[in-house]
């Protein structure tokens, strides 16, 4: 976060968010939204003054991408529902800010798309066994829980839940702000440009960029080498850029070639060869369901 914020020339605001597994989903959601709405409405006796939305943007990586998509995606929701939200005595307004960047943003919970297994070799996240026949964890009065739950982060009711699982969102990003969005050849790629491709599909405006030959948030890993200064740079113009002037964004797709930074365009019609509803039948196959069990999580509006 020192590295970026120096890049950007901003300040960082980190979340000390409730934490799975004792805190399983929608905990860190709601404490995100919270923390939003801190920044944006300063209760009684804040040491801060008001931040403009449009002086903020949502950032995270692997499991805070998926957390600050999920939080920009409740947003939208009760937009779209014209609501308020009570604040310390006030109907507020539920503001969007000026935009999204994330590293690796994790996407399927349910780890069932080809490329956790066929990037292995460039990754050096384990291979999806979460679901598997082998995986049975033991009861437990914290983690996995008792009765066993099987994944760390959300129960198993709620593994399909749109706002964890973010491929099921059948629902149009459409009036989203711009977001930065980038991998490496990882074990999420699959997952990465399908919903970067969603994203374009819904006409929301999305900085793709694509580091070849790299592993999961590789920016963090492997800080000193060219590949990961380039990512922070392309991240940072972006914060920068979209805090000026959101509608002066350009949508664009990049290939990043190792070692020689050479820019490749990517044609975004084939960034993925995954429709909608073949990545939700392979996420609703690996659980062995066929439909989906979509149940509302507590304080998440529930049309999602």
């Amino acid at each position: 976060m020192k590295r970026l914020t120096k890049l950007t020339g901003g300040r960082a605001y980190s979340v000390r968010y409730r934490l799975a597994p004792q805190d399983p989903f929608p905990a860190a959601l709601l404490d995100a939204l919270v923390s939003y709405f801190t920044l944006l409405y300063p209760p009684p006796g804040s040491i801060h003054e008001a931040v403009a939305p449009g002086d903020i943007v949502f950032g995270g990586d692997s499991a805070g991408g998926n957390l600050a998509l999920a939080l920009l995606r409740t947003l939208l929701e009760i937009r779209r529902q014209n609501r308020k939200i009570h604040w310390f005595g006030e109907e507020r307004e539920v503001p969007l800010p000026a935009g999204l960047a994330s590293m690796s943003p994790w996407i399927d919970m349910v780890q069932s798309l080809p490329s956790l297994t066929r990037n292995q070799k460039w990754c050096y996240l384990p291979p999806p066994r979460l679901l598997s026949e082998e995986h049975k964890p033991p009861a437990d009065s914290i983690w996995p829980t008792d009765p066993p739950r099987k994944h760390v982060y959300v129960d198993d009711d709620y593994i399909l839940h749109p706002l964890a699982s973010l491929q099921m969102d059948n629902d149009t990003w459409e009036g989203a702000p711009p977001m930065y969005i980038s991998c490496g050849w990882e074990s999420l790629e699959d997952e990465i440009k399908y919903f970067a491709s969603k994203l374009a599909r819904d006409g929301v405006t999305v900085v793709f960029e694509e580091y070849q030959a790299m592993p999961h948030v590789f920016e963090e890993l492997l800080p000193k080498l060219p590949e990961s200064q380039r990512n922070r740079e392309g991240y940072a113009n972006f914060v920068k850029a979209v805090c000026k002037d959101p509608k002066n964004i350009k949508p664009s797709y990049t290939a990043i070639k190792a070692k020689t930074l050479e820019e490749l365009e990517i044609n975004v019609d084939k960034l993925t060869p995954h429709s909608d509803e073949e990545v939700r039948e392979l996420a609703r196959q690996r659980i062995s369901v066929q439909e989906t069990p979509v149940a509302p999580a507590p304080d998440v509006p529930s049309k999602l």
